[in-house]
């Protein structure tokens, strides 16, 4: 578990300037707030350091994954990044955005792809066909 803690605190610190991690989020608070992203037309930056923060908190399930979906098109390239991020840590149970991460492959920026593909690494035989764009 120490290991696990280290690794989300080093992820959110790379991840840039956000609000504190607040230990013990209730179920209630995590319910309610990716309810109302599924209502959001957009996901904003402070949207991706709270789900951060549940990551952090073994608390990001695959009910975030329409939100990072809609993230992976945002025109902010931190916020497509970060959901490419969050989406790998999920892994294969984001494999629903197994197509919107094959798109992201061809994003103008860098950083995007790279997350992207790492994402597409870790949904097993979800990504089988985002293999060709890989290579």
């Amino acid at each position: 578990m120490a290991g696990r803690l280290k690794t989300a605190l080093a992820l959110v610190l790379l991840a840039g300037p956000q609000a504190p991690i607040r230990a013990g989020t209730s179920d209630a608070e995590v319910r309610s707030f990716l309810s109302s992203l599924k209502e959001s037309k957009r996901v904003r930056r402070k949207d991706m350091d709270r789900l951060m923060e549940f990551w952090g908190e073994g608390r990001l399930t695959r009910e975030a994954v329409g939100a990072l979906r809609r993230a992976l098109k945002d025109r902010d390239d931190d916020v497509r990044s970060r959901a490419a991020h969050l989406l790998s840590l999920l892994g294969e149970e984001a494999s629903d955005a197994a197509a919107d991460l094959r798109e992201a492959l061809t994003d103008s920026e860098r950083s995007v792809r790279e997350k992207a593909a790492e994402a597409l690494g870790k949904m097993g035989r979800a990504a089988d066909d985002a293999v060709p764009a890989l290579c």
